[in-house]
């Protein structure tokens, strides 16, 4: 599939690239239908690719591309859930709480979903009456989600005043430059929620960096950590080759310098 996007030419698929693509479909065992599903999406991801600079993240653009490979199948596939809505439900009431307390206008407030792949997120804070919600995503399906690296934020510093990332970080090509992208575009003061899980109990081939504690991932942020808003840490199930394993998360909401 790598193959494909190195493409430059042209957008149309070549007889070579019809039969690779048949040929990943069978060797994958994966739905035809969705297989090509992907491989458009791929294609229409190539815009995004080229604008993307490489120089200081990555060592090469193929091993960027196989990254973004990496993270597609599962996101276009849908073999992964993005549904969030049981953590918003404990996120949202101190996000307002946190504001509230600062007596800001909501309608002022803007606020940035990194990796929200749906509305579902963006809605939730529209519902708490933030005046600027932004959403990106490797992949979208809603026009609100605009397509975009975390590695590579277009937007320009101090923008907003609250980052939200759910289960996004642990998918970090390079951490430190995700880290420093988010710092960049917060406002003094602003407020990150992440979502994540650490302490790795299973391979995953998306997964990218694992924290290992929420105190190490604290320590990541340099000293730009003003107050810990919010912490905890949960214990859930999951199914992972068949076999049940319990895998740790944090909840973290805390202020940026």
């Amino acid at each position: 599939m790598s193959e494909l996007l190195r493409k430059k030419k042209s957008s149309f698929p070549s007889l070579i690239s019809i039969f690779k693509l048949v040929l990943d479909t069978f060797m994958l065992k994966t739905n035809p239908i969705k297989r090509i599903s992907y491989w458009l999406e791929l294609q229409k991801y190539r815009k995004v690719i080229k604008q993307i600079n490489f120089k200081n993240v990555f060592k090469s653009d193929d091993e960027y591309l196989e990254y973004i490979k990496r993270q597609l199948t599962h996101a276009s596939l849908k073999l992964v859930s993005k549904d969030v809505s049981w953590k918003h439900k404990i996120i949202m009431p101190k996000v307002n709480n946190f504001f509230k307390k600062k007596g800001v206008a909501f309608q002022s407030l803007s606020v940035l979903c990194i990796g929200c792949r749906s509305t579902q997120e963006l809605e939730s804070f529209d519902n708490l009456g933030f005046g600027i919600v932004k959403g990106i995503d490797i992949y979208s399906i809603h026009e609100r989600i605009e397509l975009m690296d975390m590695h590579e934020l277009k937007f320009p510093n101090n923008s907003f005043n609250c980052i939200y990332m759910a289960d996004v970080i642990e998918h970090s090509y390079d951490i430190n430059k995700v880290i420093s992208e988010v710092i960049r575009v917060s406002k003094t003061n602003a407020l990150l929620c992440i979502l994540a899980p650490f302490n790795f109990q299973s391979n995953s081939p998306r997964h990218y960096t694992d924290f290992e504690s929420p105190e190490k991932l604290i320590s990541m942020f340099r000293g730009a950590v003003n107050e810990i808003v919010y912490k905890e840490v949960r214990t859930f199930k999951k199914i992972t080759n068949g076999k049940e394993i319990e895998q740790e998360e944090v909840i973290l909401l805390f202020s940026i310098n």
